[in-house]
């Protein structure tokens, strides 16, 4: 029908609707005047174009079902012919919605009314015939018991009003309504502590009434606790029991004088009936539970014996859906049902369990930890490409950690031209000096990344020297795994760049080495960012763990391997399943720094299985994890762990970590005709070329013993640079400077 009236609401905006009802005028052969033809090419005209319209609001099945027919209003009637009876089939299921649908006592009537009017709607654009008061009718019959007293009224008033007026009205008597206090179901356990006084032997009929009475008459016949059968085994009287019967209690006050007041415990246990869409707040039931699927916000679907309730009298019942559940109450506001059951056929109840206040743990903002602090986007993305399983992505509060780590001024926002395939361009950039040595004596790393897939590598260096070395590495690594070759590496003008062996060396391998402009590291952005996104992580990591900042060496390695398994906006997969074709795993993800108990190699048979240690990051060359033991100080690789992820990601302690990139001295100069000129501090020219003894020194034997020891306590991290160059490149440049002017004064004053 909404095609019909499309159709019809265009044909009219170029006035020739007519065409659908008029029949084309007969024209004499011989003697047919000239207003008669006019009239007949004007009908004609109008006809084509009308066809024009229609066929062009047609799929093209249709199309060529029509193409056949004469004029416009065959193909009009045409489709009306073919899906005549889908029509009455559709209008049968508007009906059977309007007549169906009731009101849920608690929700808007604007809400419901609005629904109503919409079905109404859909069956009058089926073709339905519906009088106005039919319409009324309707809506009324669809309203809760609480708008009987509005219903009559509209009745002995014998209104006559639209369903826009109805509208209004019905929101008026909404809100008296709403002034009225509802009937509030209570089924609880009630404990007290009476004092015991005796009352005679009718207290107990007397309570009954009195309770009776309170609550107005209307207490089942059940609640009413029949006398067990049996006789005394004291008096031997039926009906009585030894707890409740006067001859045994006088014996014990005799045997046993009264001392102080005793207390006892009565419990009660009330039915009431009430109406179906009730509820009760239930202090005994552990989840919500509603009988309908109308009023819920959001739900998901259960599986066959996932959920399985024990109900009081020992009956099971299953839930086959769950979601959130909005309870209007009758102050006014809205109690949000969180995991709310739906069991159909079954009571509503509140449970109090539920809504008593707990630290629940985020699902998201677990994994956010989990995958070193990324944002929730890139969260939405794994939930929704498969590698992360959550059933919902739920908005966490702000986290510490990442404001501590990732504060940063607006980005570059120019992008360049991106490559087409895997090690077409990769981008470097040197980091370092840091604030703080590593763990091993490393002070710098550098990261290459692929433009293509982003997929990164990194390495930690003790000098920036080592950067040719490490390209070599990584070249050798990845073109013998990718199957490709490197066409173009792009770097800003750092010194280690321009070093002479690094440049033939990628002359002789045909690698275009592509040069940032002076001034301008927006251009190598994708490393600059990269290695700013790095620190970020660390920094984020390492201020939520107890590891010293020595550690930032393994949360760096750390950091690229989550960085490599999840989305960028820069490429549409992941970056490990463009450079691999395989999607990543993130079932063995783990919170970087948290405790974990390590099970020991060696075990004795009464000692501890297990040591507390601290996860520190996942190693390359084979499968576990490394784990740092804080009473050993040392760093090993198991796969025997157990991780307490739950009560770290609860953790509130914060440690501050200070770790940037220090200012190191350019090294590179490029003159004002972009050539590029390397300085490198000269000697004195003065100087010359010291005598040289080719004797063998030998360290004299008092001494032999002493070097031995020296080597034995050495602890491998020898930091003093072995060449000039390395000398000049070192953090104490001008300390080393000093030191070689004192040795080159004492070999010009000893004539060495």
């Amino acid at each position: 029908m909404t095609y019909f009236l499309i159709v019809i609401i265009v044909l009219t905006t170029d006035k020739i609707v007519y065409v659908l009802n008029a029949e084309s005028p007969e024209l004499a052969l011989t003697d047919a005047t000239e207003e008669q033809r006019n009239a007949f090419d004007k009908w004609h005209e109008a006809d084509e174009m009308a066809k024009c319209y229609i066929l062009a609001s047609m799929t093209n099945v249709l199309q060529k079902q029509c193409q056949g027919l004469v004029t416009a209003k065959d193909m009009m009637f045409h489709p009306k012919e073919m899906f005549g009876e889908q029509n009455r089939s559709a209008r049968q299921t508007a009906m059977k919605n309007l007549m169906s649908t009731k009101m849920v006592e608690g929700t808007p009537v604007q809400e419901h009314v609005l629904k109503m009017i919409s079905f109404i709607n859909e069956l009058d654009m089926l073709g339905a015939e519906m009088d106005a008061k039919t319409k009324v009718d309707a809506i009324l019959s669809s309203l809760t018991n609480s708008f009987n007293q509005f219903i009559m009224n509209y009745n002995m008033n014998m209104m006559d009003v639209t369903l826009s007026e109805l509208l209004n009205m019905l929101q008026a008597a909404e809100d008296l309504i709403k002034k009225d206090k509802p009937m509030v179901m209570l089924a609880e356990k009630l404990e007290s502590t009476l004092k015991f006084k005796p009352k005679g032997k009718n207290f107990k009929k007397k309570g009954f009434q009195s309770f009776k009475k309170a609550q107005g008459g209307k207490v089942n016949k059940i609640t009413e606790n029949k006398k067990p059968k049996g006789n005394c085994f004291h008096c031997g009287k039926p009906g009585d029991w030894n707890r409740n019967c006067r001859h045994y209690l006088a014996s014990l006050k005799k045997d046993k004088p009264l001392e102080g007041m005793s207390n006892i415990l009565i419990i009660e246990t009330n039915l009431m009936d009430g109406p179906f869409n009730s509820w009760c707040v239930d202090s005994g039931a552990t989840s919500h539970i509603y009988n309908m699927l109308q009023g819920f916000k959001e739900t998901r679907r259960l599986n066959e014996g996932e959920v399985i309730l024990k109900m009081g009298i020992g009956a099971t019942v299953a839930a086959t859906a769950i979601g959130t559940f909005c309870l209007e109450l009758s102050s006014s506001r809205t109690l949000v049902l969180d995991e709310c059951l739906y069991v159909p056929e079954n009571d509503n109840a509140t449970s109090v369990l539920s809504l008593k206040r707990k630290r629940d743990v985020n699902p998201t903002y677990m994994w956010h930890l989990r995958l070193g602090h990324i944002n929730i986007d890139r969260i939405n993305r794994l939930v929704r490409d498969g590698p992360l399983k959550l059933s919902k992505v739920e908005p966490y509060p702000i986290c510490e950690p990442c404001l501590q780590g990732k504060m940063t001024k607006n980005p570059f926002t120019r992008k360049g031209v991106r490559a087409t395939d895997v090690l077409e361009l990769i981008h470097t950039d040197v980091c370092g000096p840091l604030t703080h040595m590593a763990r091993g004596g490393f002070f710098y790393f550098i990261t290459f990344i692929d433009d293509h897939s982003r997929y990164g590598y990194l390495y930690l260096m003790k000098h920036k020297s080592e950067s040719f070395e490490k390209f070599k590495e990584f070249r050798n690594e990845v073109e013998k795994r990718i199957g490709k070759c490197i066409k173009i590496l792009r770097s800003d003008r750092g010194w280690e760049y321009f070093l002479d062996q690094f440049k033939d060396y990628l002359k002789d391998n045909g690698i275009i080495s592509q040069l940032t402009p002076l001034g301008t590291p927006q251009h190598n952005g994708v490393a600059k960012r990269r290695n700013r996104t790095l620190l970020d992580m660390v920094r984020s990591m390492m201020s939520m763990s107890e590891l010293p900042v020595s550690f930032w060496g393994y949360a760096l390695e750390t950091a690229i391997y989550l960085l490599n398994r999840v989305p960028t906006k820069s490429v549409p997969n992941t970056p490990y399943e463009l450079w691999t074709g395989k999607k990543p795993s993130l079932n063995h993800i783990k919170i970087w720094g948290c405790p974990s108990h390590v099970r020991k190699s060696n075990v004795d048979k009464l000692g501890p299985r297990s040591d507390r240690c601290l996860f520190i990051g996942y190693p390359k060359m084979s499968t576990g994890f490394y784990f740092y033991n804080p009473s050993e100080q040392k760093v090993f690789v198991s796969r025997n762990a157990i991780f307490l992820e739950e009560d770290y990601s609860l953790n509130e302690s914060r440690t501050k970590v200070t770790l940037e990139e220090q200012n190191d001295r350019p090294m590179t100069m490029p003159s004002e005709n972009n050539e590029e000129q390397v300085i490198v501090p000269t000697e004195p020219s003065n100087v010359q070329e010291p005598r040289r003894s080719i004797r063998i020194i030998r360290p004299p034997v008092r001494l032999t013993l002493l070097n031995e020891i020296y080597q034995m306590e050495s602890d491998g991290f020898d930091n003093d640079p072995f060449t000039y160059q390395e000398a000049m490149n070192d953090k104490d440049v001008e300390h080393w400077k000093k030191a070689m002017k004192s040795d080159m004064d004492s070999m010009y004053i000893n004539q060495v």
